[in-house]
């Protein structure tokens, strides 16, 4: 089978089609033919035995799925390496391998497996100081632009391939004294968002332009799907900066919407991804930086313990380091005071999209879902390969089971996949997969 993967460049495959795999029948010999008929093979290992067969416990080859001597020649060869042609790999079909006595060959099922599909919310700091100088634009326009140009943008590229949503966060706008800082104005006519507000709350929660928040945080959400580009362009074009960076308290308020999602329909991975430019406060106090640098800490390890990690990408370079530090060590399960920088400064525009795509093509799945079950005696016989590199089964840097269900892929070759390998095939022997 041939997957085709290019790292973020919007090509799909992540639900892709193999070749035509096999269960065997017949009457031909399992073994080779001498003078006075067919012999059954001894062996001391899987290797001395035929392809479609294992070494049984009486030291000879039986078919995997007869489990009985004197069964079906076999598979074959696997196909070579760069056999595929787009998603689908050239397999034969008819009778293939060994002796191939009266009645042999094999009869072909079609065998599908498919990626798994990570699920990235996008946390983006909605605070007025995101409006300052950032390049030839704003913080806020720059980062908008890495995300949804319709050119350059990674949603574009990659929504068919990555679950994404979106939420931005920020405290109310001016509430009589409250601390926060004052919208920004010359834009829809006054304050940020026009008149006195901005998007208070979640479009489904009836926020709208124009209409000051009162509850804090106050978060803009596009929920997490497939295909979200255009979904999340539009809310984020109408949305602008105002108010203040309570950071804690804003993915304290996310993550277990994420947590709740249905995992049928939202099977993969989970992530965040935070990208602020400054050190967080509290909702009502601005000048809280100690008490929200704390509730940060607190929410992100609270989700890498409900099995949802954090990436942190600093936008400019006002955040202090230590702090950006400890929360990219807890969002990643580091231990919190652990020296090394995990996080990812971006100083500039090109830095920002650099540390988006680094972080996107870094969650890709190396998790196969196959739509049978593989005979775990007869593991051995799989063939994996990612651009013509055989992996080896078991190898830290090749592959292994998760039940019968799913081939992973391990390490080095893992990483392989993650930046952009162009084809990985799986292939495994007459009779060793089950389709369901």
């Amino acid at each position: 089978m041939n997957l085709n993967f290019r790292a973020l460049q919007g090509v799909s495959g992540l639900a892709l089609i193999a070749g035509l795999f096999a269960a065997c029948g017949g009457d031909s010999s399992n073994g080779v033919t001498i003078a006075g008929g067919p012999q059954v093979k001894t062996c001391t290992g899987n290797q001395d035995c035929n392809p479609g067969q294992v070494c049984g416990s009486t030291g000879t080859c039986t078919d995997v799925l007869t489990g009985a001597g004197g069964g079906s020649g076999g598979a074959g060869a696997p196909p070579p390496p760069g056999t595929g042609t787009g998603n689908v790999t050239n397999i034969p079909t008819g009778p293939q391998g060994g002796g191939g006595g009266v009645g042999g060959g094999c009869a072909s099922a079609n065998v599908m497996f498919k990626q798994e599909t990570p699920n990235v919310m996008l946390i983006v700091d909605r605070s007025l100081s995101m409006d300052e100088e950032f390049g030839a634009a704003s913080r806020w326009d720059t980062v908008r632009t890495a995300l949804t140009d319709p050119a350059t943008g990674l949603l574009p590229m990659l929504e068919t391939q990555v679950r994404f949503g979106l939420t931005m966060y920020t405290s109310p706008g001016p509430m009589g004294g409250g601390g926060f800082f004052p919208p920004r104005g010359g834009r829809n006519g006054g304050g940020g968002d026009g008149g006195g507000g901005g998007l208070g709350g979640s479009p489904s929660a009836g926020g709208s332009s124009g209409a000051a928040p009162t509850s804090c945080p106050v978060l803009v959400e596009v929920p997490i799907a497939l295909n979200n580009f255009a979904g999340i362009q539009t809310v984020y074009a109408a949305t602008e900066p105002l108010g203040s960076t309570p950071t804690g308290e804003s993915v304290a308020a996310i993550w277990p919407k994420i947590q709740a999602l249905d995992p049928v329909t939202f099977p993969g991975p989970r992530v965040m991804v935070l990208a602020t430019d400054g050190d967080p406060n509290m909702c009502g106090n601005d000048n809280a930086r100690a008490e929200g640098r704390r509730a940060s800490e607190a929410a992100i390890q609270a989700a890498y313990e409900a099995g949802i990690p954090t990436f942190v990408i600093s936008v400019g370079s006002d955040v202090t380091e230590e702090h950006l530090r400890r929360i990219a060590n807890l969002g990643q399960g580091f231990p919190v005071e652990d020296a090394m920088n995990r996080f990812y400064p971006a100083n500039d525009p090109s830095q920002l999209a650099d540390a988006f795509e680094t972080i996107i093509s870094g969650v890709r799945a190396c998790v196969f879902d196959l739509n049978g079950k593989v005979n775990l005696n007869a593991a051995t016989m799989g063939r994996v390969t990612i651009d013509g590199m055989d992996l080896t089964y078991m190898d830290p840097n090749g592959w292994h089971l998760n039940g019968q269900g799913q081939v992973v892929v391990d390490g080095s070759a893992c990483q392989q996949i993650q930046q952009g390998a162009t084809g990985v095939d799986i292939w495994f022997p007459c009779g060793a997969f089950v389709p369901e």
